[in-house]
């Protein structure tokens, strides 16, 4: 007897998956909206979910012992969700995360003499971010909103500096501290009664991070950042608990 492709059976599997998906997500929500069924979600209505964030920093400016540079950095993490309506349009949210920061500086003159250096920095960073954020229906089930937020964050950074000029390296810890201010708008989509998928990109940020190390080294790193900054892009799944 012949097998059937393993590929010809994954791509049906997939297929009943999206399938299933969309009919679900063409049924009514009504379990969460106002009678009569205007489309607003109920006031005190709650809701949990997880994150996966990811964003790119170019050209941030930064300032090691008193000498200025730029920086490239790219951000991956994940973060929990938890918040409530306050009313039928805004909702009040808070979240816990962590996140990996991988920053590269090139040609980083920071002493008398002139040599050139090169430093990577390796950050993990903690958050806690509260957020008020405005809920607009687009069409059944699906919403457009706008997210304001502040955040504070602590975490280690590992900095492994490279002299170009004389052709030797130093490793440091620094322990940070720091914290920021954001817009992200963004889209949600239920695709069940309670179950929604939800993508914000920021496109507005202000952030600013404070490190020390052992030797009594200090940095400061911070500025406006704009489409795409650190941690902007957000991809994740909200539960929406019906109100009782």
């Amino acid at each position: 007897m012949k097998k059937t492709p393993a590929y010809l059976i994954i791509s049906s599997l997939i297929v009943l998956a999206f399938s299933s998906i969309e009919s679900v997500a063409q049924s009514p929500t009504t379990l969460l909206m106002d009678e009569p069924n205007d489309g607003v979600i109920k006031k005190k209505t709650r809701f949990v979910g997880t994150f996966f964030n990811f964003g790119n920093t170019f050209n941030t400016e930064s300032t090691v012992n008193g000498v200025k540079s730029g920086t490239s950095a790219v951000t991956y993490g994940g973060n929990i969700t938890a918040g409530s309506m306050l009313s039928n349009h805004w909702a009040a949210i808070a979240n816990v995360g962590i996140s990996n920061v991988t920053t590269i500086t090139y040609d980083y003159k920071t002493n008398a003499a002139g040599d050139v250096f090169d430093l990577n920095s390796q950050k993990i960073n903690y958050t806690f971010t509260g957020s008020m954020r405005y809920y607009k229906l687009v069409s059944e089930g699906n919403y457009f909103f706008l997210q304001f937020s502040g955040q504070y964050l602590f975490g280690s950074d590992n900095r492994v500096s490279t002299n170009n000029t004389k052709g030797t390296q130093t490793n440091n810890n620094y322990n940070d501290i720091g914290g920021g201010i954001s817009i992200n708008p963004g889209f949600t989509a239920f695709i069940s009664k309670h179950l929604a998928a939800e993508i914000s990109i920021g496109v507005l940020g202000y952030s600013f991070l404070n490190g020390k190390d052992a030797y009594g080294n200090t940095s400061t790193t911070g500025g406006f950042q704009f489409l795409f900054y650190q941690n902007s892009v957000n991809l994740g799944f909200v539960y929406y608990f019906e109100k009782k």
